[in-house]
């Protein structure tokens, strides 16, 4: 699953190619299906390249879906093709879903995502190779690529982590 804005930035025309050059080799015993959640300028463009590469049986457009965060359970997998990204939230948000993540090496999706799964941004034969990877790895490599970034999450993310740096910062404006 992929969530954002439908402009460049978001970069899922990476995203749309990867994904389709992927899916022949994905695992045929299971459905294999990229669902795209949001709006935006590229929603036109997005669907034409979708019927270009004959595509509509294996990605589909949401649209807008409020509070789509809650809704990260239902898959197996989240991506960020993003080619700006200055943190990152919707991958914290994947992380604590218990979704393995592929993104883009770009802002701060990096400080976020600290497994392998990370592609240079618009390298879309990689971003394949990822998702082939991860759609073949076991369920213990799945786990470990969680595990890495969830312990990442909670050790630099989490509420008490901000709590203590808020301490610190309020501690040096007192002196």
């Amino acid at each position: 699953v992929n969530i954002g804005r439908l402009h460049p930035d978001k970069d899922q025309k990476t995203l749309i190619s990867g994904y389709t050059i992927a899916h022949e080799h994905l695992k045929k015993d299971q459905e294999n299906h990229l669902y795209i959640i949001g709006s935006g300028k590229l929603e036109n463009t997005m669907i034409q390249q979708i019927d270009t590469f004959n595509a509509n049986a294996f990605i589909s457009l949401l649209g807008i879906i409020p509070e789509a965060w809650k809704y990260l359970p239902a898959f197996d997998g989240f991506i960020l093709s993003s080619d700006h990204e200055p943190f990152g939230m919707v991958l914290l948000e994947a992380i604590a879903a218990q979704l393995p993540i592929i993104s883009s090496d770009t802002g701060g999706a990096p400080e976020i995502n600290q497994s392998p799964l990370i592609f240079r941004t618009g390298d879309q034969v990689h971003l394949s190779k990822l998702i082939i990877d991860l759609n073949h790895s076991s369920v213990e490599s799945k786990k470990e690529a969680l595990h890495i970034n969830r312990k990442y999450a909670e050790e630099k993310f989490s509420f008490s982590c901000a709590k203590k740096d808020f301490e610190i910062l309020i501690n040096q404006f007192s002196l």
